[in-house]
């Protein structure tokens, strides 16, 4: 199977829009429907079952929203916690980000800031949880974790339930497989497309759990012709 490395999955992206006109928002709906049927796969039912689902403000974190809302909707009982610079005044969100937000505080999913809410509010939220999402950093940041997303990571790892990770464990780097800082340890990752070399190379293959990759409807054209860091021989 082909390894792609961040700059080409980022390239992928791009051309998905840019060649076939394929909405960015419409691959970020089936990725967080995705992450949902995994969540409640791990749960064996959502309903009834307390989901932590922890977002960044990029769009790694509008993937966990729309999860969140399928599990909301689903009949999960579920906060989304917001690990965002800025916030709440001014959060750095992203476009898209942003408007999965707004759905689901208009739904009625209970939406708190990692940064604002007493700590002991939040570290109950934490203990209730049987499952926690880690949208928080995706497959394009470097290095150690910094800011918000330190915090969170730092949170995270405190938490009892297991963690489903968005396309990779936050705090892990995507091409090189090392951890560069604290991270967060998923049961299970779901990545999009085709897996990334942190998926495979240890240190950080230690962390994702079992790795699902989801068809979330990138052309085949762009995944065949796309370049690959390696190829692996096996599932």
């Amino acid at each position: 199977m082909k390894v792609l490395s961040r700059q080409a999955m980022q390239q992928v992206d791009h051309q998905a829009l840019a060649t076939y006109g394929l909405p960015t928002l419409a691959l970020m709906e089936n990725a967080g429907r995705w992450v949902a049927q995994r969540a409640g796969a791990l749960l064996g039912d959502a309903h009834g079952r307390r989901v932590v689902v922890v977002c960044g403000g990029g769009n790694n974190g509008g993937d966990a929203l729309v999860a969140a809302r399928h599990l909301h909707n689903w009949g999960a009982r579920v906060w989304a916690v917001m690990a965002v610079e800025g916030w709440p005044s001014n959060p750095r969100l992203s476009e898209l980000a942003a408007t999965q937000l707004e759905v689901v505080r208009r739904l009625g999913v209970e939406v708190l800031g990692l940064q604002e809410e007493g700590r002991r509010r939040l570290d109950l939220v934490l203990e209730a949880a049987d499952l926690v999402v880690d949208g928080v950093l995706g497959t394009g940041t470097r290095g150690a974790p910094r800011g918000a997303a330190l915090e969170a990571v730092r949170w995270m790892q405190q938490a009892r339930a297991p963690v489903l990770a968005v396309d990779i464990p936050s705090g892990v780097d995507t091409d090189t497989g090392q951890v560069p800082g604290p991270a967060v340890a998923a049961v299970e990752t779901v990545t999009f497309g085709l897996p990334k070399p942190a998926h495979v190379l240890y240190p950080a293959a230690g962390l994702c759990g079992r790795v699902w990759v989801a068809d979330i409807g990138f052309p085949r054209a762009l995944l065949d012709e796309a370049p690959a860091a390696f190829e692996v021989l096996e599932e």
